[in-house]
């Protein structure tokens, strides 16, 4: 019993291997299709204008002599049009730091990243630094 299911398996194996054989193959190139998509890719790109990040988000003193300090990662859209939308804070040491952060990030102005040489929407996450020091 058990050496026929093994010949049934072999010959079912045998069969299968010469179909597979006779099947006209076809390239499909796949990868080199991702690549010219990516290669004409941008990111969005904050514009100048607006200095540095501790500029644009101000630490104030009152959380910077309680101690208060840390990064704040925030992530948002960036629009065809190079406007944020849709932020929300994914790690935060202090609910402060949080509200400064939230409270300014929408007033940030972008490149706005392409594809195909046309404006996409892009999610960006970015980490911003409210360092004591």
């Amino acid at each position: 019993m058990f050496v026929n299911k093994i010949k049934i398996f072999a010959l079912s194996v045998l069969l299968v291997s010469f179909a597979f054989a006779d099947m006209e193959t076809k390239s499909i190139d796949l990868v080199s299709d991702f690549s010219f998509s990516v290669m004409d890719s941008k990111e969005p790109k904050l514009k100048n204008g607006h200095g540095s990040l501790s500029d644009f988000f101000p630490y104030p003193k009152s959380l910077k002599a309680n101690g208060i300090s840390g990064q704040v990662i925030v992530e948002f859209d960036v629009t065809p049009i190079g406007r944020v939308t849709n932020s929300k804070i994914v790690q935060s040491p202090s609910n402060e730091l949080s509200e400064i952060v939230l409270s300014r990030i929408e007033f940030m102005e972008f490149n706005p990243g392409t594809q195909n040489g046309k404006g996409v929407y892009v999610r960006q996450r970015m980490p911003i630094v409210f360092d004591n020091n």
